[in-house]
């Protein structure tokens, strides 16, 4: 087993296990916290810190970092415990807001009037997210700002959204019509608290209605390019059977990755929460191993505590669950 080094950012106190070897920057991404980067390679020196004590390598020049040097955090692997001062690194709940404007690269309908959105950032600096947040989505030319899950992982110039825009949701649909119309939409981003700040301890399990499966993606995109031997289950549930609009994406992953378990279910009632029910009752049908794991929950308030009900019943708890829902509809006691 490699060895690992304590890395510690002052002044924050922030800390970070870093494997011999690897990019501090790369075992941040795998953590909890997150370093403002842009080019990857120490150009831009964006991720400048300065080594206070400790020893560090720098990858490009094969030169050991002295402390009170500067370095870049993109570049530099740790050779022992070290402290570093920067101020380009952030913890959970501390990611800046910002807003972006977009160009609209792509508007591409999926089916059952779901459409597969394409913002591409602008150049520069990607924003710092984490997988599974969502971002509001801005049009002042036609009053309209709403909300949706970012369907890419993190660090991707191109941004995508799952819309659903049947003709009778007037808001969606029109949102639709105007990114068919216009060139360019602002966005503002990271936002929520229901995403991955590291990579899971034990099993993954996702459950998702209809267009969750957007939030879905972008967290199991994000485990498979860093941690595949991930145990991660998939439960998407529909109402019909072509609203399985990635259907083959994620029977694609289940034949790539022997870790990733994939439920296709189809609603055995008009009624959201049978609907949910079926979901919950196909987890519990799994012989899991609930201890450690970590539960992502994505559709309606209803459909969301009604399946923990059923999965608390079995033994997990309520900390182990994540859903935007607890940001919007608290649970009444």
């Amino acid at each position: 087993m490699k060895p690992s080094f304590k890395v510690r950012f002052l002044p924050k106190s922030l800390e970070l296990q870093v494997g011999s070897g690897a990019l501090i920057v790369d075992e941040a991404s795998r953590s909890s916290l997150r370093v403002k980067q842009s080019c990857r390679n120490g150009v831009c020196e964006v991720c400048k810190a300065r080594l206070v004590s400790g020893k560090l390598l720098d990858r490009r020049t094969r030169r050991e970092i002295s402390p009170g040097n500067e370095f870049m955090l993109c570049t530099a692997e740790a050779l022992s415990d070290s402290s570093v001062e920067t101020n380009q690194i952030y913890a959970k709940g501390e990611l800046p807001v910002k807003k972006y404007k977009c160009q609209i690269a792509s508007v591409e309908l999926m089916g059952a009037h779901i459409y597969r959105v394409q913002l591409e950032l602008p150049a520069g600096r990607l924003p710092e997210t984490y997988a599974g947040q969502y971002l509001s989505l801005n049009i002042p030319e036609r009053d309209i700002s709403s909300f949706f899950s970012i369907a890419s992982p993190p660090n991707m110039r191109m941004i995508e959204l799952h819309i659903q825009a049947d003709p009778h949701l007037e808001s969606a649909f029109n949102i639709i019509q105007a990114l068919q119309e216009l060139k360019s939409v602002e966005i503002e981003l990271p936002k929520g608290q229901a995403c991955l700040t590291g990579l899971p301890k034990g099993e993954l399990i996702m459950l998702a209605a209809g267009t969750g499966f957007a939030q879905m993606k972008s967290i199991i995109e994000y485990v498979l390019a860093h941690a595949p031997e991930t145990p991660m289950f998939l439960y998407w549930g529909v109402r019909e059977l072509h609203d399985m609009y990635l259907r083959e994406l994620a029977e694609q992953w289940a034949r790539d990755y022997p870790n990733f378990c994939f439920s296709a279910l189809v609603a055995e009632s008009d009624e959201e929460h049978v609907h949910y029910e079926q979901l919950a009752r196909a987890v519990l049908q799994h012989p899991h191993q609930f201890e450690d794991a970590q539960f992502f929950i994505s559709g309606s308030p209803r459909l969301v505590y009604s399946s923990m009900d059923l999965l608390e019943q079995q033994g997990v708890s309520a900390d182990q669950f994540s859903s935007d829902v607890f940001e919007y509809a608290p649970r009444e006691v």
